[in-house]
Parts: structure tokens; sequence; C-alpha cells
């Protein structure tokens, strides 16, 4: 990549895009192997698989990484098919604002499970 691509406003979108899919690689991967392993698993069984302290963290970190991703993509898209300035510029701004929410509400559901009976 020359100097010059690399001071195009749209490099480090690109860049941020492609890490977050890297770090979703192996961690989708894992979800999908943990979650065909744990088939017919009661709900307590499921309860305290999320509430071992390392599955805790993988899955907050695949949850933070999947809706950071699902952000960069729909701001993409948005910008690719919505011709109107301000009407694509609202829209990206609601697609972040619900990835945001959806990605603290599922780390916050993963910690409370975590920590439940801690404090």
């Amino acid at each position: 990549m020359s100097e010059q691509d690399s001071n195009h406003p749209g490099v480090p979108h690109w860049k941020a895009q492609r890490r977050s899919a890297l770090v979703l690689i192996p961690l989708s991967l894992w979800v999908l192997y943990s979650l065909i392993n744990n088939i017919g698993a009661s709900f307590s069984d499921a309860r305290d698989w999320v509430a071992n302290p390392v599955v805790a963290i993988l899955l907050a970190i695949f949850s933070s990484a999947l809706f950071f991703h699902a952000k960069l993509g729909l701001q993409v898209i948005i910008e690719d098919y919505i011709s109107d300035i301000s009407g694509r510029q609202s829209l990206i701004r609601i697609s972040n604002l619900i990835c945001w929410i959806a990605m603290l509400v599922a780390v916050a559901s993963i910690m409370r499970i975590a920590f439940q009976g801690q404090f």
C-alpha cells in the first residue's frame, strides 16, 4: 500500500473491519463448537458454563467484536446505498447506537451470570 493510499479516510475503517474479522474467526469456531457440544444441556448447565471465568471473558470478547464488526459493516452498507447525506448520517448514528446498546447488554448479561452470587 502506498503512502497516498494510507492517507485515505477509509483506510482506518477498512483495517478495523479486517482486524475485528480476524478476532471473530477463532472465537466463532469456538462458540460454534461449544454450542454443538452443549446441545441438550439443561439451563443450569448452560448457566454454569457461562459462569466459568475463561468462558465469560471469551464470550464478552466475542460479543464485543461481533457488534463492533456489525457496526462497521452496517456503516459501509449505509454509505454505499443511501444517497441522501442527512439520511445517511442519521441512519449511521442510529445503527451505531443500536450496536453499542446490544454490545453493552450482551456483555452486562454475561458478566451478571459470571459474577452471580459473588457479591
